[in-house]
């Protein structure tokens, strides 16, 4: 090809300077647009088995749910996370030497934006917040004793550069510096959220923390989208793979020859994921990321406004409960962290049994994602009981003495909130994920089309594009789904006037009405 070739070929792929008209849009010779498209094939949610919090947390979450305008999913998965973060450091459950979990849950709740995703989880993270603010209330006076310590430790110092001078002076041994000479670290804040701190950042608050973290997002899908950025010699997603362990962990930071020594990497995970966001993120690597996680997806709820107003106080109360829970002090140099171990009676233990042989003949029925997440439920059934034990405990009977042992009640409960709820919602997000691409393409623009009408009459391919009407920007991926509309009757192009490269211009269906 020659260069007046090239030129004369670009020139044609410019746009016109003033593009022809499109034909008046109207309702003759359009067909019935196929409206399932809005729709994609997905498994109707559980039913939420509420008693399995208990009564009074039952009640709570019902409250919190009705105030919100949300389903009370949303609540009961942000309160179990948050209630794990709280024990994280104080409590795990050890099912036999060599098997021990931590309380840690990392959950997303997924939903549209009008179904209130925020605010449910809010009023959660409002509670931790407000037991944060509590345990800070002595921070003012933790400061002036440290500048007081400091000083004083700035007069030792000096009395003992003095005696080493003296020292020095008579040819004598210089004395070696006192522990008082020393200065105190300045105290820092106790902390139970975080919101979007580095990994490094996040050890550093561990270690100077008696508690776990909860990391709260309103949308988990910034936190995966910073998954590939590497802080600490390592990508996050790696770290966030050990946090769910609940493990020791160290940071060599390269400007200091101090590390910085975490006891336990004791964070949970709670946020919120639209429906769209989901299929993408599962669509990548099985690296056992999204193996941890636990997906609530209840269908909304309408707009209702609650009969009675939110009373907190009981809840906030448990959950101060659960933050004052003692830690145990280990000896000089032992990493590990301070938590009582919480065993299992024997009839929870054949209950468990009984659990890990149903997951195992479930594994042999599934593939992908789905079976990597259904592995890690024996581990998260152990998880679950202990929260609960302790959330009924703090709320219903905080003079007794904490739980040391679950038994097989309890972990009934635990395994039906698995098995007749997370289960079935894993399958409804894993489920999402394997529908064709370019189903959940067209799905997405259909949407895109739909939420702007009675407005707009028209769309163009890269007009689409550059609004990311659907999540991506891979102009095939657009060309299919538009195909795909089209064959629904949802959209045509309109008749081709002129030469050169045809404008990827189409007509909507007025047939189409906007959302109600």
């Amino acid at each position: 090809m020659t260069r007046d070739d090239e030129f004369r070929r670009s020139i044609d792929r410019l746009p016109a300077e003033n593009p022809p008209a499109l034909p008046a849009n109207d309702n003759t010779d359009w067909p019935e647009p196929d409206r399932s498209v809005l729709e994609l094939r997905q498994l109707t949610p559980p039913a939420l088995p509420l008693h399995v919090l208990g009564s009074r947390w039952a009640g709570f979450v019902r409250g919190a749910a009705a105030a919100a305008g949300a389903p009370p999913d949303y609540v009961a998965l942000a309160l179990l996370a948050a209630a794990g973060a709280l024990l994280a450091n104080g409590r795990r459950i050890e099912a036999w030497d060599g098997w021990v979990e931590p309380p840690l849950l990392f959950g997303a709740v997924i939903g549209r934006p009008s179904t209130n995703k925020s605010p449910a989880i809010g009023i959660i993270r409002d509670l931790m917040a407000k037991l944060e603010a509590e345990q800070n209330a002595d921070h003012a006076e933790r400061r002036r004793r440290h500048r007081t310590d400091t000083e004083a430790a700035t007069a030792h110092m000096e009395a003992w550069r003095r005696d080493v001078q003296d020292a020095v002076k008579h040819h004598l041994p210089p004395p070696c510096q006192p522990a008082e000479a020393e200065p105190p670290p300045a105290p820092r804040r106790r902390r139970l959220l975080v919101n979007d701190a580095t990994t490094e950042q996040l050890c550093r608050l561990l270690a100077d923390n008696t508690h776990g973290l909860l990391q709260c997002r309103d949308e988990l899908s910034g936190w995966f989208g910073g998954m590939n950025r590497y802080s600490t010699g390592q990508s996050d997603r790696a770290f966030w793979l050990e946090a769910y362990g609940g493990r020791p962990f160290v940071i060599d930071r390269v400007r200091d020859d101090e590390p910085v020594m975490v006891p336990a990497l004791s964070l949970a995970v709670l946020g919120g994921m639209q429906p769209d966001r989901l299929a993408e993120i599962l669509a990548g690597a099985d690296d056992g990321l999204t193996a941890r996680i636990l997906f609530v997806w209840p269908e909304p709820v309408p707009p209702t406004r609650p009969e009675v107003p939110l009373d907190a106080k009981a809840a906030f109360r448990a959950l101060r409960q659960l933050a004052g829970l003692e830690r145990l002090e280990r000896p000089e140099g032992d990493r590990g962290p301070g938590w009582k171990p919480i065993s299992l009676s024997e009839p929870a233990l054949q209950a468990l049994q009984d659990f890990r042989r149903r997951r195992a003949a479930d594994e042999r029925q599934a593939g992908g994602q789905l079976l990597s997440w259904l592995g890690k439920q024996n581990g998260t059934l152990l998880r679950l009981a202990l929260i609960l034990a302790y959330l009924r405990w703090a709320m219903d009977e905080p003079a007794a003495p904490a739980p040391l042992e679950i038994g097989k009640a309890l972990l009934d409960d635990a395994i039906e909130l698995i098995e007749a709820y997370f289960i079935p919602m894993a399958r409804r997000a894993f489920g999402e994920a394997s529908l064709p691409e370019i189903e959940r393409d067209a799905h997405a623009l259909a949407r895109w089309i739909r939420a702007r009408l009675p407005g707009l009459q028209t769309v163009n391919a890269r007009d689409l594009r550059r609004a990311r009407a659907i999540p991506t920007d891979q102009a095939p991926r657009y060309d299919a789904a538009i195909g795909e509309l089209v064959e629904a009757g949802w959209l045509r192009q309109p008749p081709s006037s002129g030469s050169g490269r045809p404008r990827k211009d189409y007509l909507i269906n007025p047939k189409i009405t906007a959302p109600s």
